[in-house]
């Protein structure tokens, strides 16, 4: 009988499973606050008419409006800094001291003051009611539940206020008016019970520690706000509303006063007064007002209200000279009109105004209007009253009032109508825009935004169309059957696809014949996927012939959704029809139809349909992979399970493979715990999983996350605790949670010890930032801690705080938690929140130091050896990080038990290290690795040991990454950077032919615009070597480079033609044709590449580079003509097969085309260019060679040049200018021969010493 009778109330007021006890306990609430303000009300103007005149009225007016202005303003800033809780729980205290101080005050002093305080209270204390009690309700309450539940809690007032109303007049003849405030008193102390009973059962609702809706970030200050028309004329209709109910308050208390003279009498009928007035709210409310703003919309509130009134105030007038009783109850009844369609109608109306504004604007434009336009307006009010009662040069009569009201009501309609044609404009503006996303429907009932929102079906945008019809489903209109059938004609395919689908998910059956229509004339392939499924439902097993006959359509959108409706609604003929199709797209090998199937699988959503999705979990082509993923979530199979987690180390799908875990819901949670447990998974999909139970919440998912806190490894720790709060779990053992907090900070302590012994330069720089990491990592865990025993949105501010770079807001946050921690936490934590350096933070931290200091050798080795419950293993890779840039072979022992670390981060880096260390003894050391368990670990060591010298290569901390791996940025680094010695740039190019990607092929193909040749020989035999792509853009680029080889081939042979009769020229022209030769490769690579007929290389380089005074024979002469034949430009084709049949330098004047004139001038300009940098010549021996004919020939012009290649990169060439200087103008030399002794190379050093010691050998003989 009783659950019965519970069923029956949940129905009546539409209250859903969980929400039965917040709504009782938050209506309870509201009933006390109506009878603590009913009370205080009727209490405040009785006492107050009793002791002051009616004309006195507008000085409290104007009191209150200031007093209530600067109460919100400390209620804004106490929100900074005080918890959500603690908030509703001082304000209530607020409001309970205030009561008490004033009935103490009225019944010691009993002054007119006291009386004036109580009166002005009234406003103050009703605010702050309204802060409290729907702060309080917004927290419990989703948008959706409030869009039900608001109008019934809210109605609580308003029963508390007819008990209170109807009591008061009795109770006042018993006990007086002022005793009224007691039972105000006594209400209050029934609210906070109930606070206090709500914030404890509710905790985890009402302490969210993190905010599920983001504001728009977004300028909201006044000065852009008043840009805003809609804006300004809102305002104003707001203030002349507080005119309105201000002037007329003022005429209904002085009427009051002049009819009850006496206290009691006054409480007595104000009590009647109020009583019957909640009553006609709360019918109008439950019986009127929704129906009336449904109907006809913002008119009612912004129209009809102010008309109404106006109508009243003709009438009044009438009576005025009626008599004064006439006269009296006219002005009561409009009071009465007024209170109700006030609260009842115009309310709502306002809040109806502010949804179409941006999301950030909307709840500072409320408080703007609550704060700040009504008291000032209140104000106003008061000194404009005070104009007309006492300041006008002709007697007061109370008429006049009623004239002011003509001409303020007149304000009112004609801003009404301005506002009410506005707001059309601004809401159509901003469904538009989308801004409506998020709850807004709550306040789209009213017919004026349904027409505005069918206005919008209309347009020709699919967004706007889409969008409007959303609400329209949202709020249940009841033409949106009509609008789906219309919306099928729309223009917009998006359109169309969406009303199909839509009325299958509703039901629509009067729109069957509609979808077959559309069926029949469209073309747009998935619009026709998306009828079929929605004919299907809607028919059933009716329409299976029609919808089998799209089954292999040839538009993969249009099987997709054939398939989905056999198999969801067409029984089990549906699903033997469907079945061969889908089993057919599973076996595809497109990617494309093996990712339908899976779509397919997931749309349908039928559990027993998991096995195929084994397959696709497991696919190669990652989209196909993800398509199953999401698949499994709708499906919810736990067999699928493993393979999920297996995706969780996928970095492209894993975000995909948590969300499909969660979508499994609690069920699951067992399975997860299992899977963490499980030694083979690693810390990465560990971490996953326990971010999946921080999102499934629960009792349970706390529960298991709780076993987790004490887990060997750091960085697992972190999540657990973090998913936790999440949950929001709060600990019960305090104690426990300070333990933990002290064991925090004793390792920051032990780290903040390291990091002041490594000290930081440039061999510790990166291990440096890596501890300070870790400190700020033990910062979060305490964080995280104190959020499971304190408030978390407390903790979370304070964190966010003493992250910014505003030394004011880092003050503000620790002195936030000075006062809410306790003090054996906040002596151990503080230290590492304050501004301190790392020495003074540890001078403090000293009772948590358990050793002395130690070498930076011993730190390093010590870092290694502590546990992975304290330390990451991106630290301990920089502590290797760091022992191989100190490379000294103390660390031996210890990289080598390094190499055992169960993380591969620490393996890949305990690898280069120890080659660092010790490179022979670095292959025996690695081979147990490539065969480790980690395919990552195991390739990397396999890299290392088939890289020949690659352990000797000095690598820079930029290339180390989080992983540990050297990528191919490490060699495209090193292979680009113009300071590198060329014999590491070749070596690098060497390596990057090992890697096997674009990265890799695109480094090397940037280096073929390098200027140095060799570099760019080295480049090119890497690409041959690498077997990489060469295609398209590339392709045009390696031709491109040919044509500019054979270009730079034709000046070298000038160049060896020109020395030809030139004395002193025999090494020279031997060097050139070295360089010659080095073209003749580059050419051969290039062709090799465009080719792509690496086999035949290597006879032709033997053929044409290395025997080049031997016959070719005719198969290798075939071969090369087969290469230059792809040629398309004919003239580089004939200049290269040239450059290849006159390859003896005897013979090279033979060559067509190369006209020469032997003049000393050119001679000079040819040693020029290869003395003194041009890019064509790259051999060292080459620019010897001819500084060597420059002092032979006695060029002395040559001199400026010899000084400046003096800098030259390359020592062989320093050495041989210095020599040259010296040999044509030995004064000039001895400007520069003291640079020279002191260079960095011993090579030109020693060669400048020897000249040195020449010189003076000369000078003695």
């Amino acid at each position: 009988m009783g659950n019965k009778l519970i069923d029956t109330l949940a129905n009546i007021f539409n209250l859903r499973s969980g929400e039965g006890l917040a709504t009782t306990l938050l209506f309870t609430h509201s009933v006390f606050i109506g009878i603590a303000l009913t009370f205080l009300e009727t209490a405040s103007y009785s006492l107050f008419l009793t002791k002051f005149s009616g004309e006195f009225l507008p000085y409290a007016y104007m009191i209150a409006a200031g007093v209530t202005t600067f109460v919100g303003y400390v209620h804004t800033k106490a929100e900074d800094f005080l918890s959500f809780p603690r908030l509703l729980s001082t304000t209530l205290i607020v409001i309970l001291v205030s009561l008490c101080a004033l009935y103490l005050g009225l019944m010691m002093i009993d002054s007119k003051w006291t009386v004036l305080a109580i009166c002005i209270s009234y406003y103050v204390l009703t605010a702050l009611f309204y802060l409290e009690f729907w702060g309080l309700t917004g927290r419990l309450f989703t948008l959706r539940q409030s869009k039900r539940l608001f109008s019934l809690i809210g109605a609580g007032e308003t029963v508390g206020g007819i008990i209170a109303g109807f009591a008061g007049s009795v109770l006042v003849k018993f006990i007086g008016t002022g005793n009224l405030l007691v039972i105000s008193v006594a209400a209050v102390l029934c609210c906070m019970v109930l606070l206090g009973y709500i914030t404890r059962i509710f905790a985890g609702q009402i302490e969210s520690p993190e905010e599920d809706d983001k504001e728009e970030e977004e300028d909201r200050s006044l000065s852009e706000l008043l840009k805003s028309r809609y804006l300004r004329l809102v305002f104003c209709c707001a203030s002349l509303s507080i005119f309105a109910y201000y002037f007329l308050d003022y005429l209904f208390y002085n009427q009051v006063e002049s009819r009850f003279p006496n206290e009691d009498e006054t409480a007595h009928f104000l009590g009647m007064f109020l009583g019957i007035l909640r009553t006609l709210t709360l019918l109008c409310n439950g019986f009127l007002a929704g129906r009336l703003i449904n109907r006809y919309g913002l008119t009612v509130g912004l129209l009809v209200f102010p008309t109404i009134l106006a109508g009243g105030f003709f009438l009044a007038q009438l009576t005025y000279f009626k008599g004064a009783g006439v006269f009296f109850w006219m002005v009561v009844l409009i009071k009465v009109v007024d209170e109700v369609i006030r609260y009842t109608i115009e309310e709502p109306t306002i809040r109806i105004l502010y949804q179409p504004l941006p999301t950030g604007w909307r709840l500072r434009a409320q408080t703007l209007v609550e704060t700040m336009v009504e008291p000032v307006s209140g104000a106003g009010v008061g000194m404009l009253l005070l104009l007309i009662t006492s300041w006008l040069p002709f007697k007061f009569d109370v008429i006049h009032l009623v004239y002011a009201m003509f001409v303020i009501l007149g304000a009112w309609i004609f801003v009404a109508v301005s506002l009410r044609r506005e707001y059309s404009n601004v809401l159509a503006k901003a469904l538009r825009e989308g801004k409506l996303v998020g709850g807004a429907s709550i306040a789209l009932q009213d017919a004026s935004s349904k027409a505005v929102l069918h206005k919008g079906l209309r347009s020709q945008k699919s967004g706007d169309v889409i969008y409007c019809l959303n609400m329209l489903e949202e709020i249940g209109d009841t033409k949106l059957e009509t609008y789906m059938i219309q919306l099928l004609e729309h223009p917009e395919p998006q359109v169309r696809r969406h009303a199909a689908k839509k009325i299958g998910m509703l039901g629509m059956n009067g729109a069957l014949a509609a979808v077959s229509n559309l069926l029949e004339k469209e073309k747009i392939p998935d619009v026709v996927g998306a009828a079929l499924q929605t004919l299907c439902a809607l028919s059933e097993a009716e329409s299976f012939e029609e919808v089998f006959s799209y089954i292999k359509n040839p538009e993969l959108e249009i099987r997709k959704g054939a398939m989905i409706a056999l198999l969801r609604h067409s029984g089990i003929d549906g699903v033997l029809a469907a079945g061969g199709n889908l089993n057919n797209l599973l076996d595809s090998e497109i990617p494309d139809e093996r990712k339908l199937a899976a779509q397919v699988l997931g749309e349908v959503g039928i559990s027993g349909f998991y096995r195929p999705l084994l397959k696709l979990l497991e696919d190669s082509d990652l989209q196909v992979r993800k398509a199953a993923i999401i698949a499994s979530g709708n499906l919810k199979n736990p067999r699928l399970l493993p393979l999920l987690l297996k995706n969780f180390s996928e970095p492209a799908v894993r975000k995909d493979a948590v969300s499909a875990v969660v979508a499994f819901g609690e069920s699951i949670l067992p399975e997860l715990e299992k899977a963490f447990d499980s030694e083979h998974h690693e810390n990465s999909v560990r971490i996953r999983i326990i971010r999946a139970l921080g999102r499934l919440r629960g009792e349970r998912a706390v529960e298991i996350l709780k076993k987790k806190m004490d887990f060997s490894e750091v960085e697992i720790r972190r999540h657990v605790l973090e998913a936790l709060v999440s949950c929001r779990y709060r600990e019960t053992d305090k104690g426990m949670i300070t333990e933990r907090i002290w064991k925090e900070v004793e390792d920051a302590t032990w780290i903040l010890s390291v990091l002041i012994d490594i000290g930081e330069d440039e061999d510790t720089s990166l291990l440096s930032r890596a501890l300070k990491g870790e400190v700020e990592k033990n910062r979060k865990r305490i964080f995280l801690l104190m959020s499971m025993v304190y408030h978390p949105s407390e903790i979370r501010n304070a964190e966010i705080n003493l992250g910014s770079s505003d030394a004011q807001k880092r003050s503000y946050a620790l002195e936030s938690l000075d006062t809410r921690v306790s003090q054996d936490i906040k002596g151990a934590v503080f230290p590492l929140l304050e501004d301190l350096s790392p020495a003074q933070r540890l001078s403090r931290l000293i009772r948590f130091r358990k050793e002395e200091s130690s070498s930076r050798h011993e730190r390093l080795k010590q870092i290694l050896g502590r546990s992975r419950e304290w330390i990451s293993s991106w630290t301990k890779a920089c502590a290797l990080f760091t022992i191989g840039k100190i490379s000294t072979m103390e660390f031996y022992d210890t990289v080598i038990r390094s190499l055992a670390d169960p993380d591969p981060i620490v393996k890949e880096t305990a690898i280069w290290a120890l080659g660092c260390l010790n490179a022979n003894d670095l292959s025996e050391r690695l081979q147990p690795l490539t065969q480790d368990k980690s395919q990552r670990v195991a390739k990397y060591a396999r890299f290392v040991v088939n890289s020949v010298g690659f352990a000797s290569v000095p690598m820079g901390k930029g290339y180390l990454t989080r992983s540990g791996r050297y990528t191919a940025d490490l060699f495209k680094n090193i292979l680009l950077d113009e300071g590198e010695r060329r014999a590491r740039r070749c070596r690098a190019a060497n390596i990057l032919a090992r890697f096997k990607g674009n990265a890799a092929r695109n480094a090397l193909m940037e280096a073929l615009t390098i200027p140095d040749r060799s570099v760019r020989t080295a480049a090119l035999d890497a690409l041959v070597k690498g077997s990489f792509d060469i295609e398209g853009n590339i392709r045009d680029n390696i031709s491109v480079l040919l044509h500019k080889e054979s270009g730079d081939a034709q000046w070298i042979l000038r160049s060896i033609v020109t020395f030809f009769p030139v004395r002193h020229s025999d090494r020279l022209i031997h060097a050139l044709n070295q360089e010659l030769n080095q073209s003749r490769k580059r050419m051969l690579s290039i062709l090799t590449l465009l080719n792509q007929r690496k086999r035949e290389l290597e006879t032709l380089f033997y053929w044409y580079i290395h025997q080049e005074n031997k016959t070719v024979p005719e198969s290798v002469k075939k071969e090369f003509e087969a290469l230059t034949s792809q040629l398309e430009d004919p003239n580089i084709r004939k200049m290269v097969i040239k450059l290849f049949k006159h390859r003896y330098f005897g013979r090279l004047s033979e060559v067509r085309g190369l006209e020469v004139y032997h003049e000393a001038r050119n001679v000079e300009r040819h040693l020029r260019e290869i003395a003194f940098g041009s890019s064509i010549f790259s051999l060292s021996w080459s620019r010897i060679c001819a500084l060597d004919m420059i002092v032979k020939l006695n060029l002395s012009d040559c001199i400026p040049q010899l000084i400046e290649i003096l800098e030259d990169a390359d020592d062989i060439v320093r050495a041989t200018a210095g020599w040259a200087l010296f040999k044509l103008n030995p004064e000039i030399y001895k400007k520069y021969e003291s640079r020279l002794i002191n260079d960095m190379s011993p090579l030109v050093s020693k060669t400048a010493k020897q000249l040195k010691f020449e010189t003076s050998q000369f000078s003695a003989g």
